[in-house]
This record gives C-alpha cells, sequence and structure tokens, in this order.
C-alpha cells in the first residue's frame, strides 16, 4: 500500500524532483502509519497481499508450460503410431483447505490436455486421464506446491 500510496502521489504531483519524492516519501509514510494505528491495517497483510501476487503469477507461467507439455504429449498419443494408451480414473488425496484454492486447482487439471476432473468432493479429486502415466505427477505437482505457499501450508 505504501508504494501505491507513493506512485499515487508522484501522479497528482505530475513531476518528479527531489523535493517532490521527500515530501511523498514522508505523506506517505505518515498515512500508511494512520491506516496502521486507526484503520487495522497491518503491514504483515500486505506482503501476504504481494507474496500471494507473486506467487499466482508464477502459477500462472507454471500451468502454460504444463499446458504446453501435456499438449505434445496428446499429440503424441493421437498422431502416434502407436495406439497404446491406457485411459485411467483415479481418485487423488489433495491437502488443500481453501476452497478457492481447491477449485483452481480442479480447473487447472481440467483445462490441461488429457485430464478432466471428473469430481471434487472436498480433499478428493477423481481424474479422468487419456493415459495412466499423466495421473502420476497430479498428487505432488509443482501447481499443488505453489498453492500450498498460497495456503500458507508447510511444503
Amino acid at each position: 500500500m505504501i508504494v501505491m500510496l507513493f506512485v499515487f502521489w508522484l501522479v497528482l504531483s505530475q513531476k518528479i524532483t527531489l523535493e517532490i519524492c521527500i515530501f511523498g516519501l514522508l505523506i506517505t509514510g505518515c498515512v500508511s502509519f494512520f491506516m496502521c494505528r486507526h484503520l487495522g491495517y497491518s503491514l504483515r497483510t500486505e506482503w501476504k497481499i504481494w507474496r500471494n501476487i507473486l506467487l499466482g503469477c508464477t502459477y500462472l507461467l507454471v500451468l502454460i508450460l504444463e499446458i504446453l507439455k501435456a499438449n505434445l504429449t496428446v499429440a503424441g498419443i493421437i498422431l502416434g503410431r502407436k495406439k497404446r494408451y491406457r485411459p485411467a480414473i483415479v481418485c487423488l488425496q489433495i491437502p488443500l483447505e481453501c476452497p478457492v484454492l481447491q477449485a483452481i486447482y480442479a480447473n487447472s487439471i481440467t483445462i490441461t490436455p488429457g485430464t478432466i476432473t471428473v469430481e471434487q468432493e472436498k480433499n478428493v479429486y477423481t481424474v479422468h486421464c487419456l493415459d495412466k502415466t499423466m495421473a502420476a505427477g497430479l498428487a505432488n505437482s509443482t501447481l499443488l506446491k505453489i498453492l500450498q505457499k498460497m495456503e500458507g501450508a508447510k511444503v
């Protein structure tokens, strides 16, 4: 919030000089102190928000890479001469407590080619996989570890 207040100060000032920056730092510091003291705001909360934003961006990048890898795998299955794939329905116990993060993980499984979340009941996910080898990494994937960090769980 301090950074946003300072940027807001600079936007309102319409120019950047040393004097404006010093006054901006003093004023945003005083406003932040007031917010912490009287409005129930805390710097710890701000740190958690920024941390989750960074983890969310990391999650999106890893998800895009996983989707690209799964696209190549599914294309190999479809275009390959060997039709040796073994579809499977797998039940997984996923250690996420937050319903929003559970839904994000279920949807991430579904938008990844070759896997579909058939059902999600609390921590148990029923997933259909085009090939049984695709289910191997779902219970301990990088995506799940990032979501556990977002939740604050020990990884």
